[in-house]
């Protein structure tokens, strides 16, 4: 992985479309950002099922992101 500012500096134009059009965001060989949105939502139906049990869920940082914005 890369810190942000080295993602900056070597992806400049994908990282301004990320920060100005993120749901429409996609890099070639990578899920697009609208499909982890719809992937993150289908989990909320999978950890609902489990109501009154603790789950936990491990993911990486964009996939626990897309979680937090489809829970809100």
């Amino acid at each position: 992985g890369l810190l942000k500012h080295e993602g900056k500096a070597k992806y400049g134009d994908a990282y301004r479309q990320w920060q100005t059009d993120a749901a429409n965001f996609n890099i070639d060989g990578h899920y697009p950002v609208r499909e982890l949105w719809e992937r993150a939502r289908n989990s909320w139906n999978k950890i609902l099922r489990h109501d009154g049990h603790s789950i936990l869920v491990v993911a990486h940082n964009a996939v626990n992101q897309a979680l937090v914005a489809t829970a809100i």
